[in-house]
């Protein structure tokens, strides 16, 4: 399920742009599997995975894992990295197929800082099983026209560390005790 964060996220393990985290702290090994070569044969403009850190582009040629586009990157950091909390805002909505797949798959923490209407399409077709999680209120979103609203009620929210405030991530353990 796809737990997302609205407005601007400023708590633990937050990763703004992905360039730094992904050259630096981000395992590629799982740039080899079937999900991350789709996400970045579709979208990079066909780009082929050579290896884990090395790409071919049709015309430009080789490039390296920082030169995947930031959209491309915030999605298998999300994806393949639960040690972080990524802004999707760099999200395009070549890459919506991709999320949508992996929230499916695996319970992904994100945030948002900037309204993308493209979720709420996802939202009304039903392609995130069972909506998506509003971490700033405990609720589910279902419908493009909640998307909007709980967006014009928090999207101007600071999501700040706080007195007592509970790590994000500390819903992870007890899920895996059910």
């Amino acid at each position: 399920m796809l737990k997302i964060w609205i407005g601007k996220y400023e708590r633990y393990h937050r990763l703004g742009k992905p360039d730094s985290h992904i050259s630096r702290d981000f395992n590629p090994e799982p740039l080899e599997s079937d999900f991350a070569r789709r996400l970045i044969h579709d979208c990079s403009d066909g780009s082929e995975v050579i290896n884990p850190v090395l790409f071919k582009h049709p015309i430009r040629g080789h490039y390296y894992l920082e030169q995947l586009p930031s959209g491309v990157q915030t999605l298998l950091i999300a994806r393949y990295d639960n040690s972080v909390v990524c802004d999707i805002k760099y999200l395009s909505k070549n890459c919506l197929p991709y999320l949508v797949e992996a929230s499916n798959e695996v319970d992904m923490v994100v945030s948002l800082s900037k309204y993308l209407d493209f979720i709420g399409e996802a939202l009304d077709n039903g392609d995130f099983v069972g909506g998506i999680y509003a971490m700033n209120t405990d609720e589910i979103i279902n419908t493009s026209e909640d998307w909007h609203k709980y967006w014009e009620e928090h999207g101007n929210d600071v999501i700040e560390n706080e007195p007592d405030a509970v790590d994000p991530f500390d819903w992870i353990e007890e899920f895996e005790d059910i």
